[in-house]
């Protein structure tokens, strides 16, 4: 659906003669990453007190270990990321984006179609910003840049994309925490490779 409502606002906005420029934004090791204090302070008083209460006992005493040969070390305690292929995990990472699309829709320089904002799409911590000018774009990438950062994660910005749709463009050009971004003419979004 995600990749659905991205084309159709696309094709809304260009076939009334506005651009629409985009930038997939790639967070890297994403579900690996957030720190655990950050992740249940956003998950509190969101889920149940009793569950929320489990999930910080399960992930608080959450331990690796390095075998070498037949020496097993120490317990190396694990305060950041989710469970690999947990239930919870996606759920829990969706709290943690909530706030930063919140953030997002709320910032002026997007897309606005009938009072509904189309600034941000998402799919897990994949990231579609949108927005008819340049500059609005700009002020989306520094917004999402400046969230994620004050939560110990950033984008990387060599598997970030930009890319303008609909009629010819003039010179432009994205920065993420001072990198210059790449400029495609399609972008390839989540993994199923969709391309928009």
């Amino acid at each position: 659906m995600a990749i659905s409502l991205v084309n159709d606002v696309i094709k809304y906005c260009t076939q009334r003669g506005s651009r629409v420029h985009a930038c997939s934004l790639d967070a890297e090791g994403a579900f690996d990453a957030i720190p655990h204090s950050i992740l249940f302070g956003k998950a509190s008083g969101v889920i149940p007190d009793q569950m929320w209460r489990i999930l910080v006992d399960w992930y608080s005493d959450l331990k690796v270990y390095i075998k070498w040969n037949n020496s097993l070390s120490d317990g190396i305690q694990v305060l950041i990321g989710t469970r690999q292929g947990g239930l919870s995990s996606p759920f829990l990472f969706n709290l943690f984006d909530q706030q930063l699309i919140n953030i997002l829709n709320c910032t002026v320089g997007g897309i606005l179609i009938n009072d509904v904002p189309y600034n941000v799409f998402c799919y897990a911590d994949d990231l579609i910003l949108t927005s008819t000018s340049v500059t609005g774009l700009q002020k989306l990438i520094n917004c999402a840049n400046d969230y994620i950062v004050s939560h110990g994660l950033r984008f990387n910005p060599t598997k970030t994309q930009c890319a303008t749709f609909g009629r010819k463009a003039p010179q432009t050009g994205w920065y993420i925490g001072g990198a210059k971004l790449a400029e495609a003419d399609r972008i390839q979004y989540l993994i199923i490779g969709a391309v928009i």
